[in-house]
């Protein structure tokens, strides 16, 4: 009997071209970060992912590995937009978030939108 022939017949199980859903699911982890920092509008869960990202902690080295991210690369694009937002928070505490903040801050903001919405790794929350 010959075997090669045989396994030329078989049926995968599994599609070799199918996306990984361990790789999804920390992509999602990374995304739901980065939500939470920029667009959640509780001050503390805020100021969590704010701190998570901004740190160089091994968890979030361990996040962006797993979901296939370069960790400096992520942290470069993500470091001006989480200067932005923690100046936000600054100015609300100092009272001149109207005055001061508020168009600079929307402005920044579209384009972090705009940018995780074209990667798709914006979803629903």
């Amino acid at each position: 009997m010959n075997f090669e022939s045989l396994n030329s017949q078989a049926i995968p199980l599994v599609d070799p071209n199918a996306r990984d859903p361990n790789h999804d699911l920390w992509v999602a982890v990374l995304s739901k970060a980065v939500h939470d920092a920029f667009f959640q509008t509780d001050y503390y869960e805020a100021r969590l992912a704010l701190s998570w990202l901004d740190g160089n902690s091994t968890d979030f080295k361990i996040v962006c590995h797993l979901a296939g991210r370069e960790f400096t690369y992520v942290k470069k694009k993500l470091q001006p937009k989480i200067d932005l937002r923690k100046n936000f928070f600054k100015k609300i505490k100092e009272g001149t978030w109207e005055h001061v903040a508020k168009k600079e801050y929307m402005e920044g903001m579209k384009d972090v939108y705009k940018a995780l919405k074209a990667q798709g790794n914006l979803s629903p929350v």
